[in-house]
């Protein structure tokens, strides 16, 4: 499985330059349709299924919500943020750019309560502000 070689591999790597896999922040997409397609996998390959669930629980896990160490497998079924992009559903892509487009709103007004003069706003929002969208504009 490419996944499971991947993960083991990096960390073999990545061992002697101290370099580790943090496996809190770590994440695997495993479908973007906002199901968990184990169940259904499993009745078309099991051993497949299998080493997909043992991959997540060692290499994509989450504390416990409850406390204590228990670590639990956390996958991913809608999308993911990479480098400031969305990877995903198209609707998770869409939710992701409405919420990017909310922030610069936001800052959008910050800017004219807390900057009265047009010339410097206008500089603020063309160097800092409208960056923040234009990364997505090639996106899907």
């Amino acid at each position: 499985m490419d996944l499971k070689f991947t993960c083991t591999t990096f960390r073999e790597l990545a061992a002697p330059l101290l370099l580790d896999l943090n496996m809190l922040k770590s994440r695997i997409l495993i479908s973007t349709d906002g199901e968990y397609i184990i169940p259904r996998l499993a009745e078309v390959n099991p051993v497949l299924a299998d080493k997909i669930e043992a991959t997540i629980a060692e290499l994509s896990v989450q504390k416990s919500p409850i406390g204590g160490n228990e670590m639990i497998p956390m996958e991913l079924t809608e999308g993911f943020c990479l480098l400031g992009t969305h990877v995903g559903s198209p609707r998770f892509a869409k939710e992701f750019f409405k919420e990017r487009l909310a922030k610069v709103r936001q800052n959008v007004k910050a800017l004219e309560k807390g900057v009265p003069d047009l010339q410097t706003r206008l500089h603020i929002f063309l160097q800092c502000t409208i960056q923040k969208l234009l990364n997505l504009l090639g996106a899907d």
